[in-house]
């Protein structure tokens, strides 16, 4: 019986590269897709690339970034620049409707600070003159518990009788500030007016903006003694203190309905703007 010669040490290498060759075979089987997915990526991201910097220097993209980034400063700057624009024609005795155009806010504002005071009133006695009914009904609407009382200002203010309605709006202004914030409209006290609410809030929050109206120094809302001796338009202490005999003019009528208008917006609950008094 013939026995086997013994097996050299390297006998096994021959059947170990050849296993290593399948495997690395196997392998580059398995990953060439995903190689050449990877190429075609690289491909592309380098044409991106190279196309997007001729883009972003192009004078055309230069304009369009430029523009853009005069947008994003322009709302940046809205929300003071819109407060400024308020606070403006509260110095003129006028308060916006919630449905009036940013952009003819602005131009009103523009007006007047221009030296077209005549002008802008003109046109803001216009506006609430053909306004009237729609926030009468919006009003009654936002304040069952006060309609009767409305509806009988804005009867008055209808027949002309403007030394009625006038003081009427004017208390009816201080009620709903009462029923939707628990605050006096014309205090400035920061413990009771609406003045002292405006420091808890955020920056950016709207009723910031439309309630300093309220806390700011105006005709409406001046003591007395600043005033100045030829005042024709409305205060609050003066009419309701029986100081004034010669506030009932159309144009003050008009400011009062703004006014009463402006403090149930800027009052409401932005949660639930249909709010008011229930």
């Amino acid at each position: 019986m013939m026995t086997e010669s013994p097996k050299s040490p390297f006998d096994g290498f021959e059947d170990l590269f050849r296993a290593y060759r399948s495997w690395t075979e196997e392998l580059k089987t398995a990953t060439e897709p995903a190689l050449r997915v990877q190429k075609q990526l690289h491909d592309h991201l380098e044409r991106f690339r190279t196309g997007f910097s001729a883009w972003s220097e192009s004078p055309a993209t230069k304009e369009m970034l430029e523009s853009l980034r005069k947008t994003l400063i322009s709302v940046a700057e809205f929300p003071n620049r819109f407060q400024s624009q308020l606070l403006g024609l509260a110095q003129h005795g006028w308060y916006i409707d919630p449905e009036m155009p940013l952009t003819g806010i602005r131009s009103l504002n523009d007006a007047f600070e221009s030296g077209a005071a005549d002008q802008a009133s003109a046109e803001l006695e216009e506006y609430f003159r053909q306004n009237l009914d729609v926030i009468e009904e919006r009003l009654l609407g936002l304040h069952p518990k006060r309609a009767h009382v409305l509806a009988a200002a804005f009867n008055a203010h209808r027949l002309g009788n403007y030394l009625l309605s006038i003081p009427v709006m004017l208390t009816q202004a201080d009620g709903i500030a009462q029923d939707m914030r628990g605050r006096q409209l014309y205090s400035a006290r920061q413990t009771k007016g609406i003045g002292g609410l405006i420091d808890g809030l955020e920056a950016n929050d709207l009723n910031r903006h439309l309630w300093e109206v309220f806390r700011t120094q105006s005709p409406l809302l001046s003591s007395t003694d600043s005033l100045p001796a030829d005042f024709s338009g409305l205060n609050r202490h003066k009419v309701l203190h029986g100081m004034d005999y010669n506030y009932g003019s159309e144009t003050n009528a008009l400011r009062a309905v703004s006014l009463l208008n402006f403090a149930s917006f800027a009052l409401a609950d932005r949660k639930d703007s249909a709010g008011g008094d229930g």
